[in-house]
């Protein structure tokens, strides 16, 4: 039976042609004699996709919500829109084509339907009172934000075949200002920018070890996670961004780039894409990560004036390819992110750069290596000692960033 959205786009944006393709197909399973071939398993999935359109009298905001919302489905209840990104499924042969085409367009005449926050926020809602009630729940404002961005995802697959494609994404203040425009507060909000420290520590008294900041150094949002994710310190899907990435522990790792860069790289990882809410704090209030925690725990003895009044810009920060040069380079931070104290002196990158001054080549590397392996040790030490004293602490800080300079003990006798 052919779907009537395809019937409805014939003669504009679907051809007679394609329009027979999608009904001569319609019901029939593709399957290749030699086993896998990318040929067939793109016609599969473009076919599944064609039986899932929603009927013409169906709520398509609805039906966005169900492709996108993947929580609780199997594989095949959705439509799979990887098939229409450019190289990952193939489609060589003018049969896959030109469905691939017709399926492109049929979706794109969806793209109207979709829903914006309101909307999206009241079906959800419409749900949880369908459970009984004692399944019941509110509804949270990272849901309605990560659906939607689910949704920008889809759209990104439809309006082009590239897959790095990235289009409009809705931020955490954005939606919660929409919704609370329309005058809709009945959520819970589990999510937000980091504004300062007194913001923090209400959230933190609220949800507790369940917060985490985004691992990505260009989102300044906070996020609470489930209670099972707690003592998962890599876990990080941010509702804003939809990114997922590690948190960086320890310095290393198989790799073709110089050990020098594998440091940079190290020091990046730890101020750069890790879960500690502490360093959004610090950037957003111009202090020190350790100032900041000290303000979030409720028992610093400076304001941050005092706290940083001694502290001075990186000598090398012009020249230091991480987000803490950059900051104090272009003139948005006085005094360095990496180091937790903010003292210049403290930071792997400048500490190591001064002892191997003038030493180029192998030396040089070995320098590195050794400077890296030492930093790691005390990493582990840190970790450890953090385990026995607060194992609390694990899921809310990164116990490496705040670990006194490593000491190379081997320079003496490369100079």
């Amino acid at each position: 039976m052919i779907p009537k959205h395809v019937d409805a786009l014939v003669g504009r944006t679907v051809t007679k042609r394609q329009r027979d393709l999608v009904e001569l197909w319609s019901g029939v399973g593709a399957r290749s004699k030699g086993g896998y071939h990318s040929e067939y398993y793109v016609i599969r999935e473009l076919v599944q996709g064609f039986s899932l359109l929603p009927d013409v009298k169906e709520d398509v905001g609805a039906w966005w919500l169900f492709h996108s919302d993947r929580r609780g489905k199997e594989h095949d209840e959705c439509v799979n829109f990887h098939v229409l990104i450019d190289g990952h499924y193939s489609a060589e042969s003018e049969t896959g084509l030109l469905l691939k085409d017709a399926f492109r367009a049929v979706m794109a005449s969806l793209v109207p339907g979709i829903p914006d926050a309101p909307a999206l926020l009241g079906m959800l809602e419409a749900q949880q009172r369908e459970l009984p009630e004692d399944e019941r729940r509110q509804v949270a404002l990272s849901e309605v934000v990560g659906i939607l961005n689910e949704i920008e995802w889809r759209r990104d697959r439809i309006e082009s075949s590239d897959r790095a494609r990235v289009g409009k994404r809705h931020g955490v203040s954005d939606v919660h200002a929409e919704l609370s425009h329309a005058g809709l507060e009945d959520f819970i909000v589990d999510c937000g920018h980091v504004r300062d420290a007194a913001q923090m520590r209400c959230v933190i008294k609220e949800f507790g070890q369940r917060v985490r900041a985004c691992v990505e150094s260009g989102c300044d949002n906070w996020f609470v996670v489930d209670e099972d994710k707690v003592p998962y310190d890599w876990y990080s899907r941010c509702p804003g961004c939809t990114t997922d990435g590690p948190k960086g522990i320890f310095i290393g790792g198989g790799s073709d780039k110089s050990r020098e860069q594998v440091l940079v790289d190290g020091v990046r990882e730890w101020t750069e894409k890790s879960i500690d809410v502490s360093i959004k704090v610090a950037l957003a209030e111009g202090t020190t990560i350790r100032h900041a925690r000290e303000l979030l725990n409720g028992d610093a003895d400076k304001t941050v004036e005092e706290a940083i009044r001694d502290l001075k810009t990186c000598p090398i920060a012009g020249e230091c390819k991480t987000l803490c040069g950059a900051l104090q380079t272009g003139g948005l931070r006085a005094v360095p992110i990496a180091p937790a104290d903010g003292k210049y002196g403290s930071c792997h990158i400048y500490r190591f750069r001064s002892m191997a001054d003038g030493v180029e080549g192998e030396e040089r590397e070995s320098v590195a290596t050794e400077y890296i392996r030492q930093i790691n040790e005390g990493a582990r030490s840190a970790m450890r000692q953090a385990r026995m004293l607060a194992p609390e602490a694990e899921a809310r800080t990164d116990a490496s960033a705040d670990t006194e300079p490593a000491e190379v003990t081997v320079q003496a006798s490369m100079f």
